[in-house]
């Protein structure tokens, strides 16, 4: 009796996907039972198996089989398996300032290959650039993932945290507003500074009360007291916050109420 004669058709894939592998009948008799020797220490019973290899190279496939007349047969596939490693995705990050409240963040994979590179940023957006860089006028912060595939369409992703803020800023408070509802010159706020720690903002008349009081850097005071237009006339204010730096800053000065 002429004895089963298998094939065998492997895989190449990336570290951790799964091979698909397949035994094939070539010739008759008919084939009643698989025993496959994966390459790796794991075997299979099973026609075409899947299997996952969790080390790169290659690997050979050894099947054997048993016949409907209880005939034996086996074939090796040297190499049959080739299991690609997956590209390097960290990266570094560097920075740079620029003139006031500019900065530039400027982000370097490990390997800069002929590989494609897709990134994204904690506001959303995308960038498929080697080597992308971003610039920024206020906190920078959040997760920075990139994913890399490279020539074997292989694909691995890593992530940082990043927190960065420009080292320098430029702050203007007016010096007089015109309350009058024109909506010119109307409000009294910092203007030039961004997202801040602890911020105070306190205005007082000429007799020290306190007639404005904010923790909001965005928030303009309109000249009112408890609902009511102030009298034109000298007040003072107080601006107290901490950058991103650890440092306190204060600003004192006069305003003039005008109408």
């Amino acid at each position: 009796l002429e004895p089963p004669s298998p094939m065998i058709e492997g895989d190449t894939i990336c570290l951790f996907n799964t091979a698909f592998l397949k035994g094939i009948k070539a010739t008759n008799p008919a084939i009643l039972t698989w025993n496959w020797d994966l390459g790796d220490g794991n075997t299979s019973t099973l026609q075409n198996p899947i299997h996952t290899y969790n080390s790169t190279g290659t690997f050979n496939l050894t099947l054997s089989v048993t016949g409907q007349y209880g005939c034996k047969n086996s074939v090796t596939a040297p190499n049959a398996v080739l299991v690609n490693a997956l590209p390097n995705a960290n990266f570094t990050v560097s920075n740079s300032s620029f003139g006031i409240n500019q900065m530039s963040i400027k982000f370097n994979p490990i390997i800069s290959s002929n590989y494609r590179y897709f990134w994204l940023f904690p506001d959303g957006s995308l960038s498929s650039k080697d080597t992308p860089s971003i610039y920024i006028s206020e906190q920078f912060k959040g997760n920075v993932r990139l994913v890399v595939v490279d020539q074997n369409n292989c694909s691995d992703s890593s992530s940082q945290y990043v927190s960065l803020y420009p080292n320098n800023f430029n702050v203007f408070l007016p010096n007089a507003i015109t309350a009058n509802g024109d909506l010119l010159n109307d409000g009294f706020k910092i203007e030039g500074l961004g997202d801040v720690l602890d911020f105070k903002m306190q205005i007082f008349n000429r007799w020290g009360e306190e007639v404005f009081f904010s923790t909001e850097a965005k928030k303009s005071w309109d000249g009112t007291y408890m609902g009511e237009m102030v009298q034109e006339g000298v007040y003072t204010y107080l601006v107290q916050f901490k950058y991103f730096d650890g440092k306190s800053y204060l600003f004192r000065g006069t305003i003039t109420v005008l109408r």
